[in-house]
């Protein structure tokens, strides 16, 4: 008999349980509800439109690129499971409320300084978070700050 396949036979079930205890140590992380995906991550801007329903639409931000018409480097946005926002604008100051998913988790019902904005939840996973303001003309795309 082949001294290979011998050495082969007697290694493979030490390497499979090996494989199967390395599987085993590594925690399902993955967010499955909507609220474990906005709450999991503080998101920032990766673009911001302007117009987005009209003819005109104008790409007010992208991230990494030059200023367009808005600077949103330094804004980012943290949902919290407790059901309060907070959010850091564009000039660096910080403002907070509450939150809360609405009509089956398709919208978000943000409540700031006794305002209440409601924002279309157009698509949400893991690493992206598009939305669009209530009447369709801005939209934005975010992903979670590193």
């Amino acid at each position: 008999m082949n001294p290979k396949y011998i050495l082969f036979t007697l290694l493979l079930p030490f390497v499979m349980i090996s494989c199967k205890k390395e599987a085993e140590k590594k925690p399902d992380t993955t967010p499955k509800t909507k609220t474990e995906m906005i709450s999991s991550v503080t998101w920032i801007y990766n673009e911001y439109y302007i117009n987005y329903n009209e003819a005109n639409t104008l790409l007010a931000y992208k991230r990494y690129k030059p200023i367009i018409l808005y600077d949103l480097s330094k804004s980012k946005l943290k949902y919290n499971t407790d059901g309060t926002y907070t959010e850091t604008l564009e000039s660096g100051l910080n403002v907070s409320g509450t939150w809360r998913f609405i009509e089956n988790e398709t919208k978000i019902e943000l409540h700031i300084n006794q305002q209440v904005i409601t924002i279309k939840v157009i698509f949400i996973n893991a690493t992206n978070f598009q939305w669009a303001s209530s009447n369709e003309d801005v939209l934005g795309r975010m992903i979670p700050m590193q």
